[in-house]
């Protein structure tokens, strides 16, 4: 092999060395536009129940594209996890018996995750909601409120859980970077198919935080 020869090799190694950085930087351009063109909420809500008296709290990460035809959601949230003691007393006084049905319902974490697509004021979703599945559409007829109704919890010789609510986002504004501006106030029904629905009210903050932005690569989306 001459010096001319080896030359030309040499320069062909880097040649290719080049092209295989500058399709490198492409790509990492492409991902970095990506996250960027990605909204990003975090979303942290308190609710009372007002007949059961139970107070539940959830977390999410809402992901949107800028084009805002759709968002992904995945959380936790408070749920009951069920009955965990059951005490049945019968009296039995003078021939008249009488029974005493007490139970416990015990809380725990259940995870969501959910799609959603965007059509004008309309917007339907579905996935997990509590542990179960589940879908929902909700109605924005203003930016600062909405209507949303959900179905989940399917059992067998059950009626499934039917959940109405009503969010109002009094100071809403997603430009401004004072965080009352992102907070809410909710109410609603829960079971509404069965005795045990109950009334609820609760509050919560959904805002934006760039400094999450960078772990969004890590997590599947659509431009």
């Amino acid at each position: 092999v001459t010096t001319s020869e080896e030359a030309v090799q040499a320069a062909e190694k880097l040649e290719t060395t080049l092209d295989s950085i500058t399709r490198a930087a492409d790509g990492a351009g492409d991902m970095l536009n990506k996250v960027n063109s990605l909204g990003v909420q975090v979303d942290s809500d308190v609710r009372y129940g007002i007949l059961g008296g139970d107070i539940r709290a959830g977390a999410s990460l809402r992901l949107e594209p800028r084009s805002a035809d759709r968002w992904y959601r995945i959380g936790v949230s408070g749920a009951g996890d069920g009955i965990s003691d059951r005490t049945v007393t019968r009296t039995d006084s003078g021939g008249t018996v009488s029974t005493t049905d007490t139970t416990e319902t015990t809380y725990g974490v259940a995870v969501n995750a959910e799609l959603a697509r965007r059509v004008g004021p309309v917007t339907l979703r579905g996935g997990v909601l509590e542990s179960t599945a589940g879908f929902g559409v909700e109605f924005e007829p203003f930016r600062w409120v909405n209507l949303s109704g959900e179905l989940f919890d399917f059992r067998k010789n059950e009626s499934p859980n039917l959940r109405g609510t009503v969010t109002l986002y009094p100071y809403f504004d997603p430009d401004s970077a004072k965080p009352w501006n992102w907070l809410y106030l909710r109410g609603g029904v829960s079971s509404a198919l069965d005795e045990s629905r109950d009334w609820f009210i609760g509050a919560g903050f959904r805002f934006a935080d760039e400094e999450i932005r960078g772990l969004v690569g890590l997590v599947p989306y659509a431009k």
